[in-house]
């Protein structure tokens, strides 16, 4: 299996930071491989048509996200997972609509306030009301750009009044090259937690403490860019990461739980880091919540993992698992008359043939997912039943993913009459609350394994123009298919047939069989 590993194309310009992406794609290919996967990495820029182009071309079984902007504009992070969603292709960590609101932290700090979740005061120049005294100490900060960007000591600021507020704001601005805002300055100690999905949901791996050591009265107590990114600046020598504490029993826990509601509110996936303040009287305030953080070798959320006790290899198993993806590319294995794929942490299990109790499941199925007229889901349901009742004499053959022995999705698939080495998948569908986990990419290149086992070259597919269905087109596109016709108002008026179909591979003679007696044409839409 060819994964892609999809990361942001480096600029000329490229700062340290975005440097550093360079060695995390090599760490994730890395722990890919040693998971049986061979990776191919990719950049995106903002071509994203050509990006769509080449991932369908190359059909990578997921996609690992390793995005966190585009012409080095963190604002534009979520175009990469956007991309992919568009495309049908499974990815890793957190989802589009979390990458947005995580990366805007105006954005954030909105919602964290509205749940209830402290979080320190800020005003931005578009909202010049701030309820902090005058000659209060205020940070200034980009809101879109992470890693400190944009962050030295000069952000510490104390203006006396609205006006020479405005006045450090457009500095700032006009310094970084990006939109800013003021933050209320807590003084106090930061930690960093992060949390890595495991099979039972999201854990919270050992808590780290930034120290700031050797450092003067008068210097800003903050993680600013030298301290992560210049190893010769007294900042960076100065500012160890550690993971021993005294009061084990009280802090560490609470600021757990306070990384898991913010996983809860901005529905994070795979893993993520919440950075913390905890100020002289032991409040917590939340300053940044950071999905899909920095996974490179000398990252803080790698230090985290390696306390757990899990190196890369496990911690991208993990993520894999997840996002709905084998931890391992297992083959599709015999026992008995059936034939079944066991995907760790996920239960699911491929099944051949048909049984009493899979006409209801079949239904149940096509119901679930809200595409198909009443019409249409009496028509696959017969096609069970036929298959019960007639066997292989029906031309029709199945093929099950069930978890914990209940379908949750199905194909149906058989040779095309009259023809010497043409398939057509017939029915291919997946119950509404297992849709975006790989189990639809799963059933259509087992059934296309199992053709070409007996001779196929072709398999066709049939589609709706609806709007409805895009995401159906879609996910054929993903996989290889071409659109070959397309059949003006055959379901209804305005409603065409779309024609796919994928050239297999070479393949032997294709001898006629009982498997090969005619039987209606279809006229339903997978």
């Amino acid at each position: 299996m060819r994964p892609v590993i999809l990361s942001s194309a480096q600029t000329p310009q490229a700062a340290p930071h975005e440097m550093d992406d360079l060695m995390q794609v090599q760490a994730v290919k890395t722990a890919l491989r040693q998971l049986g996967y061979d990776p191919e990495p990719l950049s995106l820029t903002l071509d994203l048509e050509a990006a769509r182009w080449l991932l369908r071309s190359l059909s990578p079984p997921f996609v690992f996200n390793l995005v966190e902007g585009l012409d080095g504009k963190g604002s534009l992070i979520h175009l990469g997972p956007a991309l992919l969603e568009s495309l049908a292709l499974p990815y890793t960590g957190c989802p589009t609509e979390a990458l947005f609101t995580c990366s805007n932290k105006l954005l954030a700090k909105k919602m964290l306030k509205l749940a209830g979740l402290r979080t320190p005061e800020w005003i931005s120049r578009n909202e010049l009301s701030f309820k902090t005294p005058p000659g209060s100490t205020l940070i200034l900060k980009s809101v879109w750009e992470h890693a400190s960007a944009g962050l030295d000591e000069s952000s510490i600021v104390r203006p006396e009044d609205i006006a020479a507020l405005r006045e450090y704001l457009e500095q700032k601005a006009k310094a970084v090259g990006a939109e800013v805002f003021a933050e209320q300055y807590i003084e106090g100690r930061e930690f960093n937690v992060s949390v890595l999905e495991g099979p039972s949901g999201p854990e919270v791996l050992p808590v780290a403490e930034i120290l700031f050591q050797n450092y003067e009265e008068s210097r800003p107590k903050i993680v600013c860019y030298k301290a992560k990114w210049d190893p010769d600046s007294f900042q960076f020598r100065n500012t160890p990461r550690s993971f021993s504490f005294q009061e084990q029993e009280k802090l560490l826990p609470m600021l757990g739980e306070i990384a898991l509601k913010c996983w809860r509110l901005f529905g994070l996936r795979g893993y993520a880091r919440v950075d913390i303040r905890v100020d002289p009287e032991g409040r917590p305030w939340i300053l940044e919540v950071n999905p899909n953080p920095c996974i490179s070798p000398d990252a803080g959320f790698m230090a985290a993992a390696k306390q757990a006790g899990l190196d890369s290899r496990e911690v991208v198993a993990r993520i894999l698992e997840a996002s709905g993806i084998p931890r391992n590319p297992l083959p599709l294995t015999a026992k008995a008359k059936d034939s079944f794929l066991e995907i760790p942490g996920r239960e699911i299990r491929l099944r051949r043939g048909v049984l009493p109790e899979d006409p209801a499941a079949v239904r149940r199925i096509v119901l679930s997912t809200g595409l198909f007229r009443a019409q249409e889901v009496e028509v696959a349901v017969e096609l069970v039943e036929e298959t019960l009742s007639r066997g292989a004499a029906s031309g029709y053959q199945f093929l099950f993913a069930e978890r914990k022995g209940r379908p949750i999705g199905y194909a149906c698939y058989g040779p095309i009459a009259c023809t010497a080495s043409s398939f057509d998948l017939y029915w291919i569908a997946v119950e509404k609350g297992f849709q975006g986990h790989g189990i639809g990419r799963m059933l259509i290149s087992k059934v296309e394994e199992q053709i070409l086992r007996k001779g196929a070259r072709r398999l066709y597919v049939e589609t709706s123009s609806r709007p409805e269905y895009e995401p159906t087109l879609h996910f054929y596109l993903s996989q290889g298919y071409l659109r070959q016709a397309s059949l003006e108002n055959f379901y209804s008026e305005g409603d065409h047939k779309l024609i796919l179909v994928k050239e297999l591979a070479s393949a032997g003679s294709f001898a006629q069989s009982q498997d090969l007696k005619a039987k209606p044409q279809s006229c339903w839409k997978t």
